[in-house]
């Protein structure tokens, strides 16, 4: 496949780990919490864990946006009147006890923040400082994107400010995949201070959530905000031709279950009005998504606007075929040719999502070939050590200031 304006990556290559390479001190931040489910939460506990068990001294820095959040009725009349500026007084509020919690950790050789908001932190703090970037370039934007702060709102342009600063001042940028690289590119990052550094997945062990009947088992993982197009998928299924629709039991994993979120209500009402089995389950454990993962027999990734796709990376580990949006790294996780297992459509179009499911609804031989490549693409391009080794470097070369 060719790269998306990519250039050359000079820590790009794995290094073999060295048993006897300088233990690094090394602290992670973040304004993700790190008891809830999500990609950040899951890549700061990998990272973390991984990095430990190299020999090095790793702490955790969280904290998260909500916390420490006194509810006084000033505050919620401000909420109402201007939600945008309440949010960013979250945000601000929650970068100043980072701030007070990187006081306390003492001396570290490297930090790694997962926001550029926290990367400006770390960098005041005078720590070397990784900036690993999860989403699409800007966090600002990524926050107006989600609705969670009004395009037109003031407070933008000071977050953009505190993002902007955090950026230049992180010694060396990681992104996901060739899109975020771009995104950074366009603000300025230079080839020299980027890295690519796909995610990586840590297969379980246990067992497959039993199953009582010969539907066909069509699975999604994510939250229920717009971006990841529940309400696309949802549709996409109710367009299934009779006689296709009735096989299908469709089983959704994560948050925003309730009936105040409009993006759930109409997925869940489409989905009634064409008759399709349906489950929605929330936010579960991720040994419990694994069990569900290794009991499907289809992977649906409908996202509007994506970077990476740890969900995607974890469905191919889990043996599935899928049908997956053209967005952000989809088409660098599932591969060009020969090695494609998977279907790939243009965002937005239920009806092209409906066209690639009913392939892999059909044909059972198909979806368990390419489950079987899936899984091996996974092993051999999205293991743990493999994203250790590079982040090694990373943070050895973001040490030495090269």
């Amino acid at each position: 496949m060719a790269a998306h304006g990519s250039g050359p990556d000079p820590i790009a290559r794995p290094a073999p780990h060295s048993a006897d390479a300088r233990r690094l001190r090394v602290l992670l931040a973040t304004l993700a919490d790190l008891e809830r489910p999500g990609g950040v939460p899951r890549s700061v506990r990998m990272l973390a864990e991984g990095l430990r068990a190299r020999g090095h001294d790793v702490a955790t820095i969280s904290c998260p946006i909500a916390a420490g959040v006194r509810r006084t009725v000033l505050r919620r009349v401000w909420r109402r009147v201007s939600p945008s500026s309440e949010e960013a007084r979250r945000i601000h509020g929650a970068l100043s006890r980072m701030a007070a919690d990187f006081a306390r950790c003492g001396a570290r050789d490297v930090g790694i923040a997962f926001e550029a908001w926290s990367a400006d932190v770390s960098a005041a703090a005078g720590i070397p400082t990784v900036l690993r970037v999860a989403g699409l370039g800007s966090i600002t934007d990524e926050w107006v994107r989600n609705g969670f702060i009004a395009a037109g709102s003031r407070v933008v342009a000071r977050l953009r400010q505190r993002e902007s600063a955090g950026t230049a001042a992180a010694r060396h940028v990681v992104v996901l995949g060739a899109a975020s690289a771009d995104a950074m590119r366009a603000l300025g990052v230079r080839e020299a201070r980027l890295s690519v550094i796909h995610n990586a997945v840590a297969v379980p062990g246990g067992a497959a959530e039993e199953r009582t009947d010969d539907a066909v088992r069509v699975v999604a993982v994510g939250n229920l905000r717009k971006v990841k197009g529940a309400d696309v998928l949802a549709a996409a299924l109710a367009a299934l031709p009779d006689g296709l629709r009735e096989r299908v039991e469709f089983i959704h994993l994560g948050e925003g279950d309730d009936d105040g979120n409009p993006v759930f209500v109409t997925a869940r009402n489409s989905l009634t009005a064409a008759g399709v089995r349906h489950e929605f389950r929330g936010a579960v454990p991720h040994d419990a998504i694994w069990a569900v993962l290794r009991s499907a027999d289809v992977f649906a990734f409908p996202s509007r606007v994506e970077s990476f796709g740890n969900a995607l990376v974890e469905a191919l580990a889990a043996g599935l075929p899928v049908v997956a949006t053209d967005v952000g790294a989809v088409r660098e996780i599932l591969g060009d040719g020969a090695t494609t297992a998977g279907l790939v459509v243009p965002p937005d179009d239920p009806r092209r999502f409906a066209a690639a499911l009913a392939v892999l609804l059909r044909d059972a031989d198909t979806r368990h070939d390419w489950g079987v490549r899936n899984a091996e693409r996974a092993a051999r391009l999205f293991g743990v050590e493999t994203m250790l080794d590079r982040y090694e470097r990373v943070l050895r070369a973001a040490v030495a200031g090269s």
